[in-house]
């Protein structure tokens, strides 16, 4: 049986799911109405800057300029280059399933590459075939059934 305070968790995700799904969607149609990936990335930032301020309860600083330097880099590699890069996709295809399916890898991917940097982390089979379940899942929902190949090798390059 299910313990009752995971339940909140689970419908934390579900919600936060939900909204990274629609957020997608957004992004093709801020794109189909002539915003460009780096205004909507800028956008979506800003959003989020302002949604979190009111749930900050002190100012947030790092320790030293190096610490900051450090968070600077982060946040433009590890959340500005993807968003950039996935609402570049976006505009570059007329598939958004193309996209949607490329960024369903992101997590098996990023395991893989964990791997061989750190040789002494293992895949298990039970995550193998995980991983496997999931992306045939997402396929079957993201294709219902119909499966096109975009002909422009951006759209790949840029997800990759």
């Amino acid at each position: 049986m299910q313990n009752k305070s995971h339940l909140g968790f689970h419908l934390l995700a579900f919600v936060v799911s939900c909204i990274w799904g629609s957020t997608f969607v957004a992004s093709k149609i801020l794109l189909n109405a002539g915003l460009s990936p780096a205004q909507i990335m800028c956008m979506r930032f800003a959003i989020a800057y302002f949604a979190f301020l009111p749930f900050c309860r002190r100012k947030i600083k790092a320790d030293s300029l190096r610490d900051e330097l450090l968070f600077i880099a982060l946040g433009l590699t590890g959340g500005s280059l993807y968003f950039l890069t996935e609402n570049s996709a976006l505009q570059y295809t007329t598939s958004t399933s193309t996209v949607a399916m490329l960024i369903t890898t992101t997590p098996v991917l990023t395991a893989f590459v964990v791997r061989a940097i750190f040789p002494s982390e293992k895949l298990s089979r039970r995550f193998m075939f995980g991983s496997l379940v999931a992306l045939v899942g997402v396929a079957l929902v993201i294709f219902n059934g119909v499966f096109i190949l975009d002909d422009n090798p951006l759209v790949a390059l840029l997800e990759a």
